[in-house]
């Protein structure tokens, strides 16, 4: 991800740097302080979009569901919600 969105960032004529000031960042300023470096990006990125407790949802047999998702032949998560 991270390589990926250096790219974007380039083609939009910007650089992490550059975007570690704009209001976007500054929850990662208030953590780390105003000198961007990468390991500081990497650490926020990690926390706010990769912390596994913000992608964790349990069921609760209502409308969340945990399916298995790994069998792709005969689809038998899907047909367990269908």
């Amino acid at each position: 991800m991270f390589e990926r969105n250096k790219v974007i960032a380039e083609k939009a004529g910007a650089t992490f740097a550059d975007l570690w000031m704009t209001e976007d960042f500054a929850g990662a300023r208030a953590m780390f302080g105003d000198e961007y470096k990468e390991e500081y990006l990497r650490k926020y990125q990690e926390i706010v979009f990769f912390n596994e407790k913000l992608i964790q949802i349990e069921p609760n047999g209502t409308n969340k569901f945990r399916i298995c998702n790994d069998d792709h032949k005969s689809n038998q998560g899907i047909k367990e919600l269908n």
